[in-house]
């Protein structure tokens, strides 16, 4: 986020810890609080493309039909 998006930030009451969040990794502050967000994709993106491109949609909005969603198989957390 810009630095003037961060100065928005604190004035909505983020606290100097949730605003550097914002600036080290990027995200959406407007979807706070309206829509959940399950995490943020750093490496592997090319993944997520192949996901993508195998999913069919049925509309302009990106609606996938509930028996041809991907599903989350195995999920690895390294520290």
């Amino acid at each position: 986020v810009s630095s003037d998006q961060q100065a928005e930030l604190a004035q909505n009451g983020y606290t100097d810890s949730q605003v550097a969040a914002y600036a080290a990794v990027g995200g959406l502050p407007y979807l706070d609080n309206t829509d959940t967000v399950f995490g943020q994709v750093y490496q592997g993106m090319d993944v997520v493309d192949a996901i993508c491109q195998n999913t069919p949609v049925t509309d302009s909005n990106g609606t996938v039909p509930k028996e041809s969603q991907p599903k989350i198989s195995r999920i690895t957390i390294a520290d």
